[in-house]
């Protein structure tokens, strides 16, 4: 492999390297604006909803601080504190979560 070779597939493996950041930032802001949207419909009177994730993780909407919380084991966190990794993970549960608040409100 030449020197020109080399430096062209450090440069490849960078920028891709920078579009997987770039791309997700954009999902983990996607999530946040998601969650801000949710918590304003969620303020207007939904109940304690309670999603279960897996066996040991579950999504929660406390109606009594009006906040979403993520468990897992023994340990609880405000989603919107939470790390990107557990972002990543909830996405496809807030649908779900949406869905079953509609439901208590019938």
């Amino acid at each position: 492999m030449t020197m020109d070779q080399f430096m062209t597939d450090i440069m490849e493996k960078k920028s891709q390297k920078l579009l997987t950041t770039k791309e997700e930032k954009i999902l983990i802001l996607d999530t946040l604006q998601t969650l801000q949207m949710m918590t304003i419909l969620f303020r207007e009177g939904i109940h304690d909803v309670v999603i279960r994730m897996s066996e040991r993780e579950t999504l929660e909407w406390d109606a009594g601080v009006k906040r979403f919380i993520y468990h897992k084991d023994e340990t609880s966190r405000y989603l919107e504190l939470a790390r990107k990794e557990v972002l990543f993970r909830v996405r496809p549960y807030l649908q779900d979560l949406l869905k079953k608040a509609r439901e208590s409100l019938k």
